[in-house]
């Protein structure tokens, strides 16, 4: 793992010019956390990890479970659902995404929730469980995706209140 400090600069700046803290996430081939100014990890109770369904969030979960271990801490998973974003095909790997994570030997929690913006819903709901970490997993896109389509991991690095703990997509826990 790789732990940074969240670079102090303005939202703006952040968009307009990059971060070295993006430029780590980028390029890691491990999880990357960022701590904020003025947050702590000294008191780890809850973890917020939000999802897509995808394999490598399976393998993410699985580096929380033995992480949380050691640290005793608990884990929520979260999907924001965007209106009209559950389709058939999308329902069917909810269903056995949640097939897999009751295999696990340490029990989490899963919760479907809707919002307008997942980056907004997620610090809300992170706010509200009382979260004191948010994971998530990161694509790493080519060079024209990331042209096109802003990521959710760079969202929230941009509006950041508690630590950040990102997977990158590839990464295996083994």
């Amino acid at each position: 793992m790789i732990v940074t400090g969240a670079s102090t600069d303005c939202v703006a700046d952040h968009v307009f010019f990059g971060s070295d803290t993006w430029k780590i996430i980028e390029t890691a081939n491990c999880p990357v956390l960022i701590v904020p100014p003025k947050a702590g990890l000294d008191q780890l109770n809850k973890v917020v990890f939000a999802t897509d369904f995808e394999t490598g969030d399976l393998e993410a979960i699985m580096y929380l479970e033995v992480l949380s271990n050691t640290l005793d801490f608990r884990t929520e998973i979260v999907h924001v659902t965007v209106n009209g974003d559950m389709d058939k095909a999308m329902m069917e790997k909810a269903a056995a995404f949640n097939e897999k994570l009751a295999d696990l030997k340490r029990p989490v929690t899963y919760k479907e929730i809707r919002g307008k913006e997942v980056v907004s819903r997620l610090n809300r709901i992170s706010k509200q469980t009382g979260a004191d970490m948010l994971a998530m997993t990161h694509h790493q896109y080519s060079f024209f995706k990331k042209l096109f389509s802003d990521s959710i991991a760079k969202q929230e690095l941009a509006h950041q209140r508690i630590p950040l703990l990102i997977f990158p997509i590839n990464y295996r826990s083994s």
